[in-house]
């Protein structure tokens, strides 16, 4: 699982280890009702909905976690979450959502075996100005109440993270550094 607030560069980090992993590669594609950014494939790097169908699949329970981010939805369905044999399953994740995977507090099949053999990866960044200044050249709006929910999820779970996932830095310009740090937990 990787895993860290929003602009923390999941989706980079996510990628490059999945090209590198190759074929042995397999990724959780979950769910949002946003529009597809520049490069976005759907049904590659989201299942893109519309709102109202991502509202359905919440009434109808298909989802196993979901979380509004300032007006965007984005949830995984517990069919996006199996492992094929000899794969690595990579699976972006609200850090309170991977928080409450390690807990074993969700409805994922086989959750003793997930977690036995899931390697988290909170990423983070080195300060708070960091995160805003990629927020920001992402083009999302600097909302302070999302900044302030992001470290409040550092304070409510970065504990668990620290003692059964590693916590990795995600340094600007230093990326390669991180997907290093992945790949050697998973090799």
């Amino acid at each position: 699982m990787i895993t860290g607030p929003s602009g923390v560069g999941k989706d980079t980090v996510m990628n490059t280890v999945k090209d590198r992993l190759g074929d042995r590669a397999q990724r959780v594609v979950t769910y949002t009702d946003r529009s597809p950014r520049p490069g976005e494939v759907n049904h590659v790097d989201y299942h893109f909905i519309s709102t109202s169908a991502f509202k359905e699949m919440i009434e109808k329970n298909e989802l196993l976690e979901y979380k509004d981010y300032g007006g965007c939805y984005k949830g995984t369905a517990p069919t996006s979450v199996h492992v094929d044999p000899g794969k690595v399953l990579i699976w972006r994740i609200d850090p309170t959502m991977a928080a409450r995977v390690l807990n074993r507090d969700v409805p994922v099949p086989n959750l003793d075996d997930f977690v036995r053999t899931t390697v988290v990866c909170y990423l983070g960044v080195p300060s708070l100005f960091n995160l805003k200044t990629r927020q920001a050249r992402r083009g999302e709006k600097l909302d302070s109440v999302r900044l302030r929910e992001d470290w409040k999820v550092w304070e409510n779970h970065g504990k668990i993270f620290l003692e059964k996932g590693h916590v990795i830095i995600n340094e600007e310009g230093k990326m390669e550094q991180t997907v290093q740090a992945i790949m050697s937990l998973l090799n």
